[in-house]
C-alpha cells in the first residue's frame, strides 16, 4: 500500500477586499533615492496616486499570506505615459500608468551583506519578514502597446515578473479581471504607476481593489 499524491487541486476560501478609504498602518510608502516620488492622496474611499514625471512604490502589508487566484480592480486614469516615439520596453519608455504587485516571500532569509545592499523597497518588506525573504514579485500592468497576457521578467530586476492585464490607449475608467493560472502566494501588495523616464504627468484613481483568494486541497490516493 501507498499513498499517490494528485496534483493539488483548491477550492474557494473568499474574497479580499483592500481598504482604499483611509491610510491605515498596513500602507507603507517608499522613495527612490534619485526619483521624485509621486503624490498619494485618500479621499472619499479611494486611493488617488499623482504622478508628474516621478515614481515610487506604495505597499500594502496583508494580515496573512494568501493565495490569489483572482484580482479585480476598478478605477480610472486622468492621462497616461506619453511614449510619443519610445516603446515601453525600451529605457526611454520604462513607465506605465498602472503596477499592482503581488508579492510572495521565500523560506530562506537574505544574508546581513545582501539585505545591507539591497534596494530601499525590499529593506521596507524585510522589516515585515524578518525570518524570510522575497522570492518574486508579479505585477498586473496596463500596457498601451501589449495584448493581455504578454509576459517579461524585468531588465532591471529578474525578481520581478510583469504580466498585462488590461490593453488601454486612451484615459478613462477601467476594470481590470484578471485570473492566474495557478494561485498566486502573496503576503503584500505593491503598487506603483510611473512617469519618470517619460517625464509624464497623470493620475492614477483605485476606487476598489479585491482578491479572490483559494485554499489547498491536499488529495490522495491509496493502491
Amino acid at each position: 500500500m501507498f499513498f499517490l499524491r494528485k496534483s493539488p487541486s483548491y477550492f474557494l476560501l473568499g474574497t479580499l477586499l483592500i481598504p482604499l478609504n483611509h491610510k491605515l498602518p498596513s500602507w507603507h510608502t517608499s522613495v527612490y533615492s534619485d526619483i521624485k516620488p509621486n503624490t498619494i492622496s485618500f479621499t472619499a474611499g479611494s486611493l488617488s496616486i499623482h504622478v508628474d514625471s516621478s515614481s515610487s512604490p506604495l505597499f500594502y502589508m496583508l494580515p496573512k499570506p494568501v493565495l490569489v487566484r483572482t484580482v479585480k480592480v476598478q478605477g480610472e486614469l486622468s492621462g497616461l505615459p506619453s511614449l510619443k516615439t519610445k516603446t515601453e520596453d525600451s529605457k526611454e519608455g520604462d513607465d506605465l500608468a498602472f503596477r499592482l504587485g503581488l508579492v510572495e516571500s521565500s523560506v530562506e532569509p537574505p544574508s546581513i551583506i545582501a539585505r545591507f545592499l539591497a534596494p530601499n523597497w525590499i529593506r521596507i518588506l524585510l522589516d515585515y519578514l524578518p525570518e524570510q525573504g522575497i522570492k518574486t514579485v508579479r505585477f498586473l500592468t496596463i500596457s498601451q502597446e501589449k495584448s493581455v497576457g504578454a509576459f517579461r521578467f524585468h531588465p532591471q530586476n529578474d525578481l520581478i515578473q510583469e504580466i498585462v492585464a488590461l490593453r488601454k490607449r486612451t484615459p478613462g475608467k477601467f476594470e481590470i479581471n484578471y485570473r492566474f493560472k495557478a494561485p498566486a502566494p502573496t503576503m503584500a501588495l505593491w503598487i506603483q504607476p510611473d512617469g519618470d523616464d517619460t517625464q509624464s504627468q497623470f493620475t492614477l484613481k483605485l476606487n476598489s481593489i479585491e482578491l479572490e483568494t483559494v485554499e489547498t486541497v491536499s488529495t490522495k490516493r491509496i493502491k
